[in-house]
């Protein structure tokens, strides 16, 4: 008796697609602690994170094709069996666990990053950046208590970040690549959903 093909679940897509995506987070990732360094590279950061919203959309696309696309009833036969169109609930869970799946690979290099390459640079990044701005006089500034309050907001912020493990940091990262992700993948699973005949 042969055994008939055997159509991968919509997690499975998920992880594979959602490594594609992880592997672009990371690529991304890598441009932020050189954006300290170099302008070019922080207006790369900030243009890549605008577009991984739409990378995360053609993969959508690329599964909802990949997975309504009809497979064989028997390796030799011509025969097809149709796949079940997907609708809106499937197209979303699939996009959801595209973002946690992504989020899960690049979090493993946020706690790599920090725990053995960051050595509070980042942190001394910022804090130099605050200690800049406080020292400027800025012109048209005409509320100073205000600037000044939050200028203390931001104080207070970088040295709660600064105050952070590794893992915590990790996790903060983790949580906010999945807050993103989960409010993306509504008009992400909206615009991919296969529309009733």
């Amino acid at each position: 008796m042969e055994k008939m093909p055997q159509q991968p679940s919509i997690a499975q897509y998920a992880m594979n697609y959602g490594a594609v995506l992880g592997l672009y987070y990371i690529g991304k990732f890598m441009l932020f602690p050189l954006s300290f360094k170099s302008g070019f590279a922080g207006i790369l950061f900030v243009v890549l994170t605008l577009l991984a919203p739409l990378l995360a959309y053609r993969l959508t696309k690329r599964f909802r094709f990949a997975y309504e696309a009809p497979i064989p009833k028997q390796e030799n036969a011509e025969s097809l069996t149709e796949n079940i169109p997907l609708n809106f609930s499937r197209v979303w869970s699939f996009t959801l666990q595209l973002f946690f799946y992504a989020s899960l690979l690049v979090a493993a290099i946020h706690y790599i990053y920090f725990t053995f390459f960051d050595n509070g640079t980042i942190a001394m990044a910022f804090n130099d950046s605050l200690t800049q701005m406080q020292s400027t006089t800025i012109e048209g500034i005409t509320d100073k208590a205000s600037w000044q309050t939050q200028l203390d907001s931001m104080k207070q912020t970088f040295d709660t970040f600064a105050a952070m493990s590794p893992a915590q940091l990790t996790l903060q990262l983790f949580g906010n690549n999945l807050f993103w992700g989960c409010i993306a993948a509504l008009p992400i699973a909206v615009l991919n959903a296969r529309r009733p005949s």
